[in-house]
């Protein structure tokens, strides 16, 4: 690993290891974004994704190999976790890895048979790509109401959430989101 590489905090793990649902960002050719929904597991400090040959996101990342995944917690949306990142085709029996997380994340395998029509192997090939963080941003979403914040990190600067909360600044002013309330300086 180079210098550039970032580790995954320790205190955001759970999320990376419980089967919840992720969002892989990747760009089209055209340079717009793709946001799906993929299932993904830790490798120590990398993260690998599965997808088919035949999908978009897989010819993204061959094409751009860049990525950003968001895991959000269900639970109140209490914290999430964003990993930026380089990917990497993943050398791995990506069928079996397939079949594995389908057992992680529903309960039953296979995935060709069990979780899709079996019929769709024939047309759909799994591959796997491995994910090197760069840069990790961690944070808990604060319920958006008049005058707070919405979902940023603790320490990064955000404005009042409405437009008469805007308008009622007399001032220019800069706020911070130290305490989940937006605070003029």
């Amino acid at each position: 690993m180079n210098a550039t590489t970032a580790t995954l905090p320790a205190g955001h793990l759970d999320l990376l290891d419980r089967p919840l649902p992720a969002v892989l960002t990747t760009h089209l050719a055209d340079g717009r974004l793709q946001s799906p929904v993929v299932w993904y597991w830790r490798d120590a400090d990398h993260l690998l994704l599965s997808t088919m040959e035949e999908f978009h996101k897989a010819r993204n990342l061959r094409a751009r190999p860049r990525a950003t995944l968001l895991v959000l917690e269900p639970e109140g949306a209490e914290r999430w976790i964003e990993v930026r990142g380089t990917v990497l085709p993943e050398r791995s029996d990506a069928a079996a890895d397939l079949d594995a997380l389908a057992v992680r994340d529903i309960g039953t395998s296979p995935y060709f048979g069990a979780v899709v029509p079996a019929e769709l192997a024939q047309s759909e090939h799994p591959t796997s790509f491995r994910l090197v963080p760069h840069t990790v941003v961690t944070g808990r979403p604060r319920l958006t109401r008049p005058g707070r914040c919405e979902a940023r990190p603790r320490t990064s600067p955000c404005r009042p959430t409405t437009p008469a909360a805007r308008r009622s600044r007399s001032r220019p002013a800069t706020s911070t989101c130290s305490t989940g309330r937006c605070s003029q300086r």
